[in-house]
């Protein structure tokens, strides 16, 4: 879990290192990333702007390919990981268009 006094910098570069040492492939990296962000005390919906430049920087690394994990992450993030959460799916899909995160 990212600790909330983090940079960005040593928070991307924890997400490297929990790739390289668990020895994943690129596309669990937003997977990871997600996950690490946000949990049950840190709401997706209400920390996102906070965060989204972490992922805006991957996606921008990535490209087309970017935007597809990205998305991936974010439904299995509302699916497996906090299915709970699932009635928030559309009002974050929303924020994501408001802060035109895929355009």
């Amino acid at each position: 879990m990212v600790k909330a006094e983090a940079t960005k910098e040593q928070i991307l570069e924890e997400l490297r290192m929990q790739q390289v040492s668990k020895n994943f492939s690129n596309d669990f990296k937003y997977y990871i990333l997600l996950y690490g962000v946000f949990n049950q005390e840190r709401n997706i919906i209400k920390n996102w702007v906070k965060h989204e430049e972490l992922f805006i920087k991957l996606v921008e690394n990535d490209g087309k390919m970017g935007r597809k994990h990205l998305m991936q992450a974010i439904v299995q993030y509302f699916i497996r990981r906090y299915p709970q959460h699932g009635v928030y799916a559309g009002t974050f899909c929303k924020v994501l268009y408001d802060q035109e995160v895929f355009e």
